[in-house]
């Protein structure tokens, strides 16, 4: 609530002024009159707002004053323009992770078509989810077996655990302007707690921890004109992944990069939309291999 509050003051507050003040240096005053020993008085209507100076002072100032307002206005107008986004973005969000087929696929249709192409996403990527499973499986058994653990896992091809798969966690997200339209994600670190709830089997839980690669995709760059046609942009820095057994104990090697593809809004207030999370599969690539769902960090 108070970024909120914060966002309306800084932009939308100077954005209503400013078009009161363009308003009045534009439109053409009504001038009233009246005989005897009134007052002449000049007098500018808007809406309930109204304006009143001597007729004499304003015939004698008339274009110092519509210059006046004209300035001001263009002043605030620009003063809400160059309003810096990534002050009023949660730089703490919590999270909760999901790998059912039919969730991710849903997620993808959120996105424009402009983003998929962007995205480069294999089109038949669901036939390759049992490759990214499988080389997750493989990773989670051999970090298991170094610890002398029994291993927990069904075979992938046997039986799919993306129906019993999902996690929660959280992550930063600090952004830094680097120009007008130009910002840099410089921090987005998380952990996750997954939990594989198999039929008939122990229950395991493990855990993840990512972190922001240093690639050209931690930049935001939109166009002006793409944000005239829609006030959001899609984001897409690259992770690295690394799990994590026994209940967060013992971590393991880097094992793999993630994209965490997002569109956030700027309009009416900042917000963030749902991620899609891809792996580049066999083919070269993109597979969207889970969805994820963002909520305020009350902490």
């Amino acid at each position: 609530m108070r970024t909120t509050k914060a966002f309306v003051s800084r932009f939308y507050a100077p954005i209503a002024a400013s078009f009161i003040l363009l308003t009045l240096a534009i439109f053409t005053p009504k001038v009233l009159s009246q005989s005897g020993s009134q007052a002449v008085e000049a007098e500018i209507k808007l809406a309930f707002i109204g304006i009143k100076v001597p007729l004499s002072t304003f015939e004698s100032n008339f274009y110092l004053i519509k210059l006046t307002l004209m300035i001001l206005g263009l002043v605030l107008l620009a003063y809400a323009i160059n309003i810096d986004f990534a002050k009023y973005f949660p730089q703490r969000l919590k999270l909760d992770a999901y790998f059912d087929p039919k969730g991710i696929a849903r997620t993808l249709a959120t996105f424009q078509p402009v983003d998929l192409a962007r995205m480069n996403i294999e089109p038949n990527w669901i036939n390759h989810l049992a490759d990214y499973d499988s080389d997750v499986v493989t990773s989670l058994k051999r970090v298991w077996k170094a610890l002398g653990q029994s291993d927990p896992w069904p075979d992938p091809k046997d039986e799919s655990p993306r129906e019993y798969f999902h996690c929660s966690g959280e992550t930063t997200f600090v952004v830094h302007r680097k120009g007008l339209l130009t910002y840099k994600v410089v921090e987005a670190d998380g952990q996750l707690k997954y939990s594989a709830d198999y039929p008939r089997r122990e229950r395991k839980d493990f855990g993840g921890v990512f972190s922001l690669r240093e690639t050209a995709a931690s930049y935001i760059r939109p166009k002006l004109l793409d944000l005239v046609k829609s006030p959001s942009v899609l984001i897409a820095p690259e992770f690295m992944q690394v799990f994590r057994v026994d209940s967060w104990r013992s971590e393991g090697p880097f094992d793999h990069i993630l994209i965490a593809a997002t569109r956030i809004t700027l309009f009416p207030l900042p917000t963030f939309g749902d991620s899609v999370y891809l792996w580049k599969g066999p083919t070269g690539r993109w597979v969207p291999i889970a969805y994820c769902i963002y909520h305020a960090n009350d902490a």
